[in-house]
């Protein structure tokens, strides 16, 4: 079952488990996809951040960017001052959360 951070609500928020680390991204706006991220290192503490596309596997089918699937990678740009891009390694199964 995918995710369209689009159509989710403010507050809500998401787990996404990869192979490495697990990361949560709580919504504050879902217009823009802002939120804050917390996670394993290298995001240890709530961080400001955006979500910015999901990498598809290759071969599956076409979907939106902000449509997060199993099997996807995260996008986000993280920060407020010193920006960093952060791409999840693939997600394996299935995402947690509030939806």
């Amino acid at each position: 079952m995918g995710i369209r951070l689009t159509e989710m609500n403010a507050s809500e928020e998401i787990t996404i488990r990869t192979q490495v680390r697990d990361y949560s991204f709580r919504v504050l706006d879902h217009d823009d996809c802002r939120g804050i991220l917390t996670g394993d290192k290298p995001v240890t503490d709530q961080q400001e951040a955006m979500f910015v596309e999901a990498i598809h596997p290759e071969n599956c089918e076409m979907r939106a960017l902000t449509q997060l699937e199993p099997g996807d990678r995260a996008v986000f740009l993280v920060g407020r001052d010193n920006i960093k891009k952060l791409t999840t390694s693939p997600s394996p199964k299935s995402f947690g959360g509030a939806f």
